[in-house]
């Protein structure tokens, strides 16, 4: 049993995630920096390739949305990657064509 809001997110960059989702062919990918450094954020698919790196930049602390054109991409999950040098996040994404 939780109670209470839990503490706060320590983390030095989050990945909240992306709109819409479900997706047909382009979806936004929001993230937020806290402190300056370097990060990337990459897309990977079901069997573990990636598929696409779309930032690979040092960002000074923001929030930041970066758009993803799925192009020739076939529909299926795939999985959006935020990783600074000391940690990574991820979410789930669902393109629909």
């Amino acid at each position: 049993l939780k109670i209470g809001l839990g503490a706060p997110d320590q983390r030095d960059a989050s990945l909240i995630g992306n709109f819409p989702n479900p997706f047909s062919e382009t979806t936004t990918i929001a993230y937020e920096v806290r402190a300056t450094q370097s990060l990337q954020i990459t897309i990977w698919d079901l069997s573990g390739q990636r598929v696409k790196t779309l930032v690979d930049d040092t960002h000074t602390p923001g929030y930041y949305e970066e758009a993803f054109r799925a192009g020739s991409l076939p529909s299926g999950t795939y999985f959006v990657r935020l990783q600074t040098p000391q940690s990574m996040a991820s979410h789930r994404m669902v393109l629909l064509k």
